[in-house]
Parts: structure tokens; C-alpha cells; sequence
């Protein structure tokens, strides 16, 4: 190891333990390049908010309608269902589209369910949305950012080291700080983000890391939603996370036959919560929400950031509501004209992150002090249709559009806030000139006046321009990978991997002219560095696709 090389150049003057070194140093460089691309990092703040913090006028329901007190907001709802279909693509939900009726995912299963409402119900009372996450697209990640309003990255940089549990402000913990009884079943991932002292409505999580048991944790979720069901006086927000979907997807792909059968079971899930909702008046007052947390490859795979793994569905869905307005006079036949076109592209966006601030003031607790997404104005009018008579239609909705102005006032002060507190306590990680834009745009907001309901839409406007700009300005900084440092990184390492093939033949070369003639052993010994090399790229490669299959 300690001949010198006698050769011309660099490499050849150097020692092989110096070169190797050096070879060492420069593929930690690629790598730490990649990452800084690829590994996109935050600081948590574990700042919580209050029912104090912020108020607008229908706080304590004085706007009049079928309201009760909130605590920033009034709040329409004592009740909210959410049945989470984990890995549910958008395309699951949709109604079939022309694409698709010619023969593009012409193998993949419905949830027919919601089609049918969506052709039968008054608009009024349910939307289904594109509900779009912000890679990286897995579970734990997924929720985090779904019931925080935030962006999780890759590495979250935390002020507790302790555990996994979630330190940042979220609306199950706001709820049960608010005295909301939370019930939950389905994926053990809950309990590795929160205390089993959140759910005070029950809890009965199920082991989800046998991506082949595709039924297991579907069942447990549909006995305890039975129970549930039956039982409305025991909870306020009651959830159930099914698997099956996901662990089809991972195990046989999307056109399988496993996961037609997974989506059928779902189909008839929405079908029998939607009768017993309907039935009982019970939930007079109480929303339906159907939702994926990620989409999935065709292969079923998940974790990065295209469409296929982003776009997932959310459907929301006031069943009491409806089953009033199919009983008024005007009928269903003018409704029915107002229905979409079944198409794919027909439905509105909805960001993961506007689901936290949304259901938060829906519930009437405070909104989680980390979040940067917008109340979704069709999420909303779903939640309040119930008030929406037809003898008072046009003064609902007059209250409605001052209801939302105040929702989205409160939502932009407290991303205003969090954007603040993170300056003070990381730094601006957005740069001054994009920062005196966004305070600008704020305090254009803030000064407008609502004189009548023309003014209330303006002032909502100018708020979510605000509140847009906020999250476009987040996602560059921590939710959208640097394809530039990525690819750069790919290319030193390339770089750096010929390097050191070039040095092992150099070497061997030498060492051939130097040694004479050896033997056969000898020979292989001397060229199991290029063996190692060869055998250990690919084995590298396959090892890291097999990480982005993420659960």
C-alpha cells in the first residue's frame, strides 16, 4: 500500500490510500449535494394557539343561521366524519372520464358511490375535490401536513428528540383541548403522532406494516365504525383509517384484482355510513368527509412528487342536508342541471394543507399555529348547507359570505404570525424583497373595508391572494426538491465512481508490471476491488428504489 506510483500525473504521483481518501471526501460531497435537493429541511416550532388569540364578530354565533359558538369562528357542525382511504388515487373517485371511457385506466376500479351522489344530490350539499398533496408523499408525512396546515419535509428539525410523537400544532390535539371527543380506528401510524389521551372517544389501531394483509386493518376499522355509528352520542369527530387500498397497490398493482376487490369493500364502507347519517337526526348538524392521503403509481409505488402520487380525492358531504333538499319543492330536476360534467378535470383543487385551517373553524377550534394553507370556500358552503333554505336563501348566503371573509381574515392573521415567529426563531428563509411583498399584500387585506356582500367577496379575495402567495413562497423553500442540486449531485457521484474505476485499473495495471506473473488467485484478488465495485453500484441502486416504495 505504500508504493509509489512512478507514472505521469495527478493520480499516478499520489499513494492509493491518499487517492482513495480523496475518493472518499469527494463522494460525501456528491451525496451531501444530492441531499440537499432531495432531504428538504424545516424547523418545527411547537407554539400553540388559542381560543384567544384571534375572534371575529360571529364568534359566539350572534350572525344568526343554524350556528353554534365557535372560538375563533361560529361553527355549523357537532359532528364530522372522516373515512381515510390510504393510497386513494384521485381516479378512484372521479366519475369515469372520456379518457378513460377510450380506454386509459380503463382497469381502474370506482367508488361508485360517490358518482351516484354526485349525479343525484342538490350541489349544495356535497363537492368532490382533487385533494393534492405536497411531497413527500408517505403516511406519517401525509398526516402530519394534513392535520397541521403545514409542510413536512424529509427531515423536520425538532425541538424534541424524544420520540416521533407530533410536537407541532394539529387539529386533533386543538380538539381535544377544546373538549372534542375524538374516536379513532384503523392504521397504528396515529399512535406513533399522538397520546391515546387525544381520542377520548375511543381508539383501536391495527398493525400496518404487512403490506400483504390487505384486510386485517379494514376490518377492525369497519366493526368499530359500526359501533360508532350506532352510538353518535360518544363522539364528535370520528375516524377510520382503511389500509387495504395501500397494501393492494404495494403488493399487486392498481388494475389488480386484489385492489378492485379493496375498493368495492370501501364502496360499500361510504355506502352504509352515508344511510346511517342519512337516517338518524343525529346528524342534523354533521359533515361526511372521504378522503385519500396520497395517490399511487400504477405499480402501487409512492413517496415522490408526481401527479399519479400527489393527487388523491377528498369528497365532502352533508347526507342530512341533502335528504332536505330532495324533500323541497323545487324538486331535483333545476338541481340536477347545476351537476358537473363527469370529468376528471371538472373538479376543483383542493391543497392538503387547507384541510387544517378548513375543518378547524368548521369544528370552531383554533386553527394549529404552524399552518399555511386557506379555508376552501366549497368545503365551507358544503359544511353550512344545511342553513341554506329556500325561504331565506339569498340572506344565508349574504351571512355566508361574511362568514367566510372573517374565516379567512383569522387564517391570514395566524399565517402571518407563524411566518413571523419562524423568521425570529430560523431566519427568513424567503429573502427581503419577497417578504415586503407578502407583508404588503397582507396589510392591503387587512385595511379593505365590507360595506355589503360585493365588499365582503373583495376583502375574501384579498386575503386568500395573501394566503396563496404564503404557501407559494413556502412550498419553493421546503416542499419542492431542487432537481438542479439533485442532478448535480447524481453527476459528481458518477464523476467520482469513474474516478475510482480509473485508479483501481491504473493501479492494477501497475501492480501487474511490478509483481510479474502470478498466479490465477493472485489475479482475482487483485481485481476484486472492480468485483466489489460492479457488484455493489447496482446493488446500492436496488436498494434505494426499494426505500422510495414508501408505506
Amino acid at each position: 500500500a505504500r508504493r509509489r506510483c512512478h507514472a505521469r500525473g495527478m493520480i499516478a504521483r499520489c499513494t492509493l490510500p491518499s487517492l482513495l481518501l480523496m475518493l472518499a471526501a469527494a463522494k460525501l460531497v456528491a451525496v451531501l449535494v444530492f441531499a440537499s435537493g432531495f432531504l428538504l429541511t424545516r424547523v418545527e416550532l411547537t407554539e400553540r394557539s388559542a381560543c384567544g388569540d384571534f375572534r371575529v364578530e360571529d364568534a359566539r354565533g350572534d350572525g344568526g343561521g343554524d350556528v353554534g359558538e365557535g372560538c375563533w369562528t361560529s361553527t355549523p357542525l357537532d359532528k364530522v366524519v372522516v373515512l381515510i382511504i390510504d393510497g386513494a388515487r384521485f381516479d378512484f373517485a372521479s366519475p369515469a372520464s372520456s379518457a378513460e371511457r377510450d380506454g386509459a385506466n380503463a382497469n381502474v376500479a370506482k367508488l361508485h358511490s360517490i358518482g351516484e351522489i354526485l349525479e343525484r344530490d342538490d350541489p349544495s350539499t356535497r363537492e368532490l375535490f382533487r385533494f393534492v398533496a405536497d411531497p413527500p408523499t408517505t403516511t406519517q408525512q401525509r398526516l402530519k401536513g394534513i392535520l397541521t396546515g403545514g409542510l413536512p419535509t424529509f427531515v423536520d428539525v425538532s425541538k424534541s428528540f424524544g420520540g416521533a410523537d407530533l410536537t407541532e400544532d394539529n387539529v386533533i390535539a386543538q380538539s381535544a383541548a377544546a373538549g372534542r371527543r375524538v374516536a379513532l380506528s384503523g392504521d397504528d401510524t396515529w399512535l406513533e403522532l399522538f397520546h391515546e389521551s387525544h381520542f377520548a372517544g375511543g381508539v383501536e389501531p391495527f398493525p400496518s406494516f404487512n403490506v400483504k394483509d390487505l384486510d386485517t386493518v379494514d376490518n377492525g376499522v369497519r366493526r368499530h365504525l359500526a359501533a360508532k355509528m350506532t352510538q353518535p352520542e360518544t363522539w364528535d369527530v370520528l375516524i377510520g383509517h382503511f389500509l387495504g387500498v395501500d397494501h393492494a397497490g404495494h403488493t399487486f398493482g392498481v388494475e389488480s384484482a386484489g385492489m378492485r376487490r379493496k375498493i368495492e369493500e370501501n364502496d360499500a364502507d361510504v355506502k352504509a355510513v352515508v344511510a346511517a347519517m342519512a337516517s338518524d337526526e343525529a346528524f342534523d348538524r354533521a359533515l361526511l368527509l372521504v378522503m385519500g392521503d396520497h395517490g399511487m403509481t400504477m405499480h402501487g409505488d409512492h413517496g415522490g412528487g408526481t401527479p399519479e402520487e400527489t393527487d388523491s380525492f377528498l369528497f365532502a358531504y352533508h347526507p342530512r342536508a341533502a335528504a332536505a333538499a330532495a324533500n323541497r319543492s323545487r324538486g331535483d330536476a333545476k338541481r340536477r342541471q347545476m351537476s358537473r360534467a363527469a370529468d376528471v378535470f371538472a373538479f376543483e383543487t383542493m391543497p392538503q394543507i387547507d384541510f387544517a385551517p378548513t375543518l378547524s373553524l368548521l369544528l370552531g377550534v383554533p386553527i394549529p399555529f404552524g399552518n399555511l394553507g386557506s379555508v376552501t370556500r366549497r368545503l365551507w358552503e358544503v359544511a353550512h348547507a344545511r342553513e341554506l333554505s329556500d325561504e331565506e336563501i339569498h340572506k344565508e348566503a349574504r351571512r355566508l359570505d361574511a362568514r367566510y371573509s372573517g374565516a379567512l381574515s383569522v387564517t391570514a392573521a395566524q399565517v402571518r404570525r407563524y411566518l413571523a415567529r419562524y423568521v425570529a426563531e430560523a431566519g427568513n428563509p424567503f429573502g427581503a424583497a419577497d417578504w415586503a411583498a407578502l407583508e404588503l399584500l397582507y396589510e392591503t387585506a387587512a385595511s379593505s373595508g365590507a360595506a355589503s356582500s360585493d365588499g365582503e367577496r373583495e376583502k375574501a379575495e384579498r386575503f386568500s391572494r395573501y394566503l396563496r402567495r404564503a404557501a407559494h413562497l413556502a412550498r419553493a423553500r421546503w416542499a419542492r426538491f431542487d432537481e438542479a442540486k439533485m442532478l448535480l449531485g447524481l453527476a459528481l457521484l458518477a464523476a467520482t465512481l469513474g474516478v475510482h474505476g480509473y485508479v483501481l485499473l491504473r493501479h492494477r495495471d501497475l501492480f501487474s508490471r511490478s509483481a510479474g506473473s502470478a498466479s490465477g488467485t493472485n489475479a482475482s484478488a487483485r481485481s476484486s476491488p472492480l468485483g466489489i465495485l460492479a457488484a455493489g453500484v447496482p446493488m446500492a441502486i436496488a436498494v434505494a428504489s426499494r426505500l422510495s416504495n414508501s408505506f
